[in-house]
Order: C-alpha cells, then structure tokens, then sequence
C-alpha cells in the first residue's frame, strides 16, 4: 500500500519467502523505505 500499485509488482518475491525472520526484515525495510528503489529484495 505504500508505493501503490508498483510496490504490488514485489508480491511474487515476497509471497515465496518462508522464514519469518526474512519476512520481518523485510517489513522493516518497507517501513524505513522513503522509496520503492530502496526496498530491493
């Protein structure tokens, strides 16, 4: 909801990570991002 509808274009990548600990770095990458480019996976 962040970046919108590019930030949806993440969805694939993300929804194939298992572990929990991956999922929550990557939740606190979103929240400190101020743009899409800086969330890379």
């Amino acid at each position: 909801m962040k970046f919108g509808s590019n930030g949806l274009q993440l969805m694939p990548q993300i929804e194939q990570i298992s572990d929990l600990s991956s999922l929550k770095a990557i939740l606190q990458n979103v929240i400190a991002a101020n743009t899409l480019e800086e969330v890379q996976l």
